[in-house]
This record gives C-alpha cells, sequence and structure tokens, in this order.
C-alpha cells in the first residue's frame, strides 16, 4: 500500500523542515514547495493527498492557492491552513475560502496528526461520492456528466483531435420481451465490457441511455476510430450472449464523428454522430457509419 503524501506549502526554510520532520515521524510522505507557484506545479503533475498551506507565502496568500484549487468540483485534495492568527474573523476568512481546516502555529505532533486524519477521511468519502456521481450502477461505465465534464474541458483548450462513437444495440427491446429484462442487462453489461477492453488507455465508455453509449477516442481521428470500432462489432457478431443453448445474438449501430468535422461542443458532435447512427439503422443496422458533414455518408458492415 502506498504512503500518503502530504504538501508542505511553507516559505520559512527552518518551519518547513520541521513540519516534514513531525510529518515523517508520523509515518506521511511528504512533497514541499516555498511559495503557490511550485504548490500549483506539484499539485498539477504529482498525486498529492492532502495539503499544509501557509497562510503567508511570498507571492501570494496561501488562501489564493486554496480557493482556485477548490474551484474544480473534482478536486477532492483537503486544504489545511497554517496560521498565527487567532482572531475568529481570520479563521472564517480561511473556510470561507475553501480550506478544509486550520491549525495553529507553532505546530503540535497530536493535533496534526487528528486534523490531518480527519481530512483525509474526509477526502475519501468524497472521493467515493463522487465516483458514484460519474457511473453508471449497472454497467460500471462513466455516465452523460462525465461525457460532459469532459468533453466541456477539451473544448475549453482544444489541443488535439478527439473523436465520439455513438452506439445502439440492434432490437434491443426485443431482447428484452424475448428473454427478460435479467438478459437485457447481462447484454449490456457485456457490451459494456466489450467496448472497454478494446480501448486505450486514455479513451472511454460512457452509457448515455437505455441501450446507448459513447466511446470517446483522443488524439485520434475518424478513420482510426472507424476501424477500432468495426472490430469491435466483428467481436460482438461471434460472440457468445445470453444463457447456455440460447440462440440469441447481439448487434449494434454506430455513428462516427470527429472534433474536426463538428469542432464547437458536445451537443454538435452528438448531434452528428446521431445523424450518422439514424442513418446506420435506417439502412440495415449492425454497421458501422463514419459522418462525412458535408461531404456525404461513409458506411462500414
Amino acid at each position: 500500500m502506498s504512503q500518503t503524501t502530504i504538501l508542505v506549502v511553507e516559505d520559512n526554510y527552518i518551519q518547513s523542515q520541521l513540519l516534514i520532520c513531525i510529518l515523517d515521524k508520523l509515518g506521511f510522505h511528504t512533497e514541499a514547495a516555498n511559495c503557490v507557484e511550485a504548490a500549483t506545479n506539484i499539485l498539477d503533475t504529482k498525486a498529492i493527498d492532502a495539503a499544509l498551506v501557509d497562510w503567508n507565502l511570498p507571492d501570494n496568500s496561501g488562501l489564493s492557492l486554496v480557493e482556485a484549487r477548490v474551484k474544480d468540483e473534482t478536486c477532492t485534495t483537503p486544504f489545511i491552513i497554517m496560521t498565527a492568527y487567532e482572531e475568529p474573523e481570520r479563521i472564517k476568512e480561511a473556510l470561507a475560502c475553501g480550506a478544509f481546516d486550520f491549525v495553529h502555529k507553532p505546530l503540535k505532533s497530536l493535533e496534526l496528526d487528528a486534523r490531518l486524519n480527519c481530512a483525509l477521511r474526509f477526502a475519501s468519502l468524497q472521493k467515493k461520492y463522487l465516483e458514484l456521481a460519474i457511473r453508471d450502477p449497472l454497467t460500471g461505465t462513466f455516465n452523460r456528466r462525465y461525457l460532459q465534464q469532459q468533453t466541456d474541458l477539451f473544448f475549453s483548450t482544444p489541443k488535439n483531435s478527439l473523436t465520439l462513437a455513438l452506439i445502439d444495440i440492434d432490437f434491443f427491446k426485443k431482447v428484452n420481451d424475448t428473454y427478460g429484462h435479467d438478459v437485457g442487462d447481462m447484454v449490456l453489461v457485456q457490451i459494456a465490457r466489450l467496448l472497454s477492453s478494446h480501448l486505450r488507455i486514455d479513451d472511454y465508455v460512457c452509457r448515455i441511455g437505455g441501450e446507448e453509449f459513447a466511446i470517446v477516442f483522443h488524439n485520434s481521428n475518424g478513420d482510426i476510430a472507424t476501424t477500432i470500432m468495426e472490430r469491435i462489432l466483428q467481436k460482438a457478431r461471434e460472440s457468445s450472449w445470453g444463457t447456455r443453448g440460447s440462440d440469441l445474438k447481439v448487434t449494434f449501430s454506430c455513428g462516427v464523428v470527429s472534433s474536426e468535422e463538428a469542432n464547437s461542443d458536445l451537443f454538435a458532435m452528438l448531434k452528428s454522430a446521431d445523424e450518422s447512427l439514424y442513418w446506420a439503422k435506417k439502412h440495415g443496422r449492425n454497421q458501422v457509419v463514419r459522418s462525412q458533414c458535408n461531404l456525404g455518408i461513409k458506411a462500414s458492415s
């Protein structure tokens, strides 16, 4: 089991080293920064479980660091402000900016240990709740909320290409009606696993409707994504579904669009992919259709 990592943000070298020594004896691994800029770099590049931040830092207030980080609703790092201030107004200010807690200087080992462990327990629960909020409970894939969050982030600072594949399981209502909803649920779970098993580490699957999934390919153009989806579809055709002895066959229809073809937002990409998906379903299902925007539609079956 990896050690818990605490970031110490303190510009006084002696106080920083004393604090690191205390944390080491308490069993924590530490990272150290002496200003807001250095702390920001560490938080951006390393896994930090909690941060102890001095109120006064040479390039800015420690509160400004906390306030900037907690604006991100996915931030689960608890920040504890270290201060010699004792006025209630100061404590209120620290908590109002988003700090989880505060400790008074000089720091006492027993109190520091208790406050850190309390913060870490809270962070652990927060991570679990955030995970529940972005996961589909049946398939374990991400959900539409996560898809929206990630594509909003991509379109706010687009650097590379992004391709979206939208799939709909063919005749899924018939599967439920013929074999029962338990088998229907099994098909959804198995489709999710099939999709996930063929993706790269940066790609992900989201269940966005009853039998509808979205697959996001990072740094990939439409042709590559189409080839991958064709491979997955062929695997689906060859797979066994349902209970032993069942004649159940499962395929899907798929529409593919790249950010280069619908470079505005998630809504535009979903609309374009959905148009290709509709074309696939209208022309026989069981195929992957690449959106070509004004150039027409290209189908692969």
